[in-house]
C-alpha cells in the first residue's frame, strides 16, 4: 500500500555541516592568511595588485585582521547559499516525482517511470521505452532514503541500469545512428570536454528526441537507441 503523502529528501546532514560551516570556516582561513601577508607583499614590489593592496591596507588599517576575516566570512557564506541553491532534492508521490536542482525544477509523472535505478552516482528515471526523464545527482542525497520514497510509492527499482548492455561506445561519424545525431554528440563531446555540464544535458535531451539515449563515463559517451518497452 503506497502512502498518500509526499516523501521528500534533500542533502544530507553532512552536507549542510559542510557547506554551512565549513566554508564560512575557509572563507575566515583565507581573510587571515591574506591579512597575516599583507605586509609582506606590499614590501615586495614584484607582487602584482600592488595599488588594490596599498587600499586595503590604507582603509582598514589597525583592523586589517578583522575586517578581511568578516570578508572571508560572508564570501563563505555567499558560497554556502549557492550551494544550497543548487543541490539536489526529490519529492515523490503516488502521482509524480518533483526534482530539483540547480535552482530548476522538473515533474515527472508516475506513469512515465518505468523503472528507477543509480547509473555512477545518478538516479535515472526511466519510462518504457527508455528515455531517460530525469538524472538527479546523489552526491548529497542518501541513497538509503530516495530508494525507500520510491519504492514506497509504488514505483519500480532496479540495482542496475536493465538496458545497460544496449549501449555501444560513440565514435564520430558512426553509421547506426538516426540523422542528425552524430552532429549533436560531436557538440556534446566539447561540452563535457569543457565541463559545461548544462549545456551536455540540454544536447542529452536534444538526442532523445532524435531517438538517441546517451550516458557518460568520465568524458567518454555511450549511446543506445530508444526502443518501445518490452
Amino acid at each position: 500500500m503506497t502512502s498518500l503523502q509526499p516523501t521528500r529528501v534533500g542533502p544530507t546532514p553532512f552536507f549542510h555541516g559542510v557547506v554551512w560551516v565549513g566554508l564560512p570556516l575557509l572563507g575566515a582561513l583565507a581573510g587571515g592568511l591574506l591579512a597575516w601577508g599583507l605586509d609582506w607583499a606590499l614590501g615586495m614590489p614584484w607582487v602584482p595588485l600592488q595599488g588594490p593592496l596599498e587600499l586595503v591596507d590604507e582603509v582598514t588599517g589597525d583592523w586589517t585582521l578583522w575586517v578581511l576575516l568578516g570578508l572571508g566570512v560572508v564570501v563563505g557564506l555567499a558560497l554556502a547559499a549557492s550551494a544550497e541553491h543548487d543541490a539536489a532534492r526529490i519529492a515523490v508521490d503516488a502521482t509524480e516525482v518533483r526534482v530539483t536542482q540547480d535552482g530548476e525544477e522538473r515533474v515527472v509523472p508516475a506513469g512515465d517511470v518505468a523503472v528507477a535505478f543509480l547509473d555512477e552516482g545518478l538516479l535515472v528515471l526511466q519510462d518504457a521505452a527508455g528515455r531517460r526523464r530525469a538524472l538527479v545527482r546523489m552526491e548529497d542525497l542518501p541513497e538509503d532514503r530516495v530508494r525507500a520514497a520510491l519504492v514506497e510509492h509504488g514505483y519500480a527499482w532496479a540495482e542496475e541500469d536493465p538496458r545497460a548492455g544496449e549501449f555501444s561506445r560513440w565514435v564520430p561519424d558512426a553509421p547506426a545512428l538516426p540523422t542528425g545525431a552524430n552532429a549533436v554528440l560531436v557538440a556534446r563531446q566539447k561540452a563535457l570536454e569543457d565541463n559545461q555540464g548544462k549545456d551536455a544535458e540540454e544536447l542529452r535531451l536534444e538526442l532523445e528526441k532524435l531517438g538517441v539515449v546517451v550516458r557518460d563515463r568520465g568524458d567518454r559517451q555511450y549511446w543506445r537507441a530508444i526502443t518501445p518497452g518490452r
